[in-house]
């Protein structure tokens, strides 16, 4: 009976420290969010270290997206669905302020952002916030959707062209620059008439397993690039069939 007693507490704190495990209930949590999964089971709360160190300088993380509950779980608000899984379990939460033009939360030095502008205004909101808190280009991180990608896919970028992404094309407009870093994550491809349709709708069941990946690994690409920098979150987690060094495209 003391053996039982003693063990049970051991083999508990070993498995809530197994990464693997807290990187599907990460997902779990996001796909809840986008409203592809649903569960009565309780999921245990993960609490994540974001605070920039090392190399990495990012100072702001920006999630796009479209707000209202109509948009959510649609491909082009996994932006905020990361976001939203960032700061779940950490005891903060999003404060909207209507002279920022969005929601924000600040939590271990780095501002967590989700403008309300709608996707073509985000840099309304981005750009107001870097000139008070004076951020650079830079130190901004962006988590974006990709009509350019395979679903599941992600691609982290030091910099590049908005590359038909109105939102990104909207910070780059109130930025003055487009040397910011962004992470884009794969929705499937489409173009033309279809693209509006494509973006504002949502995955299909049976894509369900790519998305809970990719968006498992957005949320600790994102932590990486916090706590170790850009490249090294590029190096480990790109999954594009090209280089994997975050360049200009």
């Amino acid at each position: 009976m003391m053996k039982e007693r003693v063990k049970k507490p051991l083999l508990k704190k070993l498995l809530q420290s197994n990464t693997l495990k807290q990187v599907f209930q990460k997902a779990r949590r996001v796909l809840e969010h986008l409203g592809l999964f649903s569960s009565n089971a309780p999921v245990p709360e993960i609490t994540e270290q974001i605070t920039p160190s090392g190399s990495s300088q990012i100072k702001m993380v920006v999630g796009l997206g479209n707000p209202g509950k109509q948009y959510d779980g649609t491909r082009h608000n996994v932006g905020f669905a990361v976001l939203d899984d960032l700061i779940r379990g950490t005891g903060t939460e999003f404060q909207r302020d209507k002279k920022w033009l969005g929601e924000t939360v600040k939590y271990q030095n780095v501002y967590l952002v989700k403008p309300l502008t709608f996707m073509n205004e985000s840099g309304k909101c981005v750009g107001k916030l870097a000139r008070y808190y004076n951020i650079k280009p830079e130190e901004i991180l962006v988590v974006t959707d990709d009509v350019t990608l395979d679903t599941g896919s992600i691609r982290l970028r030091q910099k590049g062209s908005h590359g038909g992404q109105n939102g990104v094309k909207s910070i780059i407009n109130h930025l003055g620059s487009k040397d910011f870093p962004r992470l884009k994550l794969g929705v499937g491809k489409a173009s033309g008439e279809a693209l509006t349709g494509h973006v504002l709708g949502k995955f299909p069941p049976n894509e369900r397993e790519l998305v809970e990946n990719m968006l498992a690994t957005a949320s600790q690409a994102v932590l990486v690039s916090l706590t170790r920098g850009i490249e090294a979150a590029a190096n480990q987690f790109n999954t594009t069939n090209n280089s994997s060094n975050p360049t200009k495209e």
